[in-house]
């Protein structure tokens, strides 16, 4: 039996890190691509990079939310 998802728990705290960690990573890339000016395909790659973190950060805002609206509800 799994204990209750609920705001400051175990879940809540490790999507807090999920987004956290996701949002420096996506960052990471924009300034590589500011810094290092790379040529096109590099700049798709590193793109296509922060995409994929704002998917993270996406599901993990959804799981929050979802954890903030059952709280609510209590």
């Amino acid at each position: 039996m799994s204990t209750a998802k609920r705001i400051g728990g175990y879940v809540y705290r490790q999507e807090l890190a999920r987004v956290r960690s996701a949002t420096g990573t996506a960052r990471d890339y924009v300034k590589r691509i500011l810094e290092e000016k790379p040529g096109p395909a590099l700049t798709a790659l590193y793109l296509a990079h922060v995409g994929i973190e704002l998917g993270v950060i996406t599901e993990a805002a959804a799981t929050l939310d979802e954890i903030g609206r059952r709280g609510s509800q209590t």
